[in-house]
């Protein structure tokens, strides 16, 4: 199972913030509670004239070099960009949260690198 994404209200202040830089109008999200997760390990992408495509799918356990693509998502290249940068800030954050974390449980993620490279 996939754990569903944190949405403390820190996320949600970016999320404003972000929104007031770009001068656009905020808009409340539903997230319906019984909304579905599923986990995808392949995805495609594919950029049109006005359009970028992303697919997710899975690679099938039993024949390894089958993928199978069950969803599309379709959006616009200036939304395409959004989203890319949306993501790279989102993964930045979440990157500097676990060094913390790790750093205060007494782990320093750099020594384990540097003890990687000597094996």
């Amino acid at each position: 199972m996939v754990d569903k994404p944190n949405t403390s209200s820190s996320q949600s202040d970016e999320f404003s913030a972000n929104e007031k830089k770009t001068a656009q109008p905020q808009v409340q999200i539903y997230l319906p509670p019984d909304m579905e997760y599923r986990y995808k390990d392949v995805f495609r992408i594919f950029v049109g004239v006005g359009d970028v495509v992303i697919e997710f799918g899975n690679q099938n356990r039993f024949v390894p070099d089958r993928v199978s693509i069950s969803d599309r998502i379709v959006m616009s290249v200036p939304n395409a960009y959004k989203f890319i940068n949306q993501l790279q800030h989102t993964l930045r954050v979440a990157e500097e949260q676990i060094k913390r974390h790790l750093k205060t449980q007494g782990h320093n993620p750099s020594d384990s690198q540097s003890t990687k490279e000597k094996g």
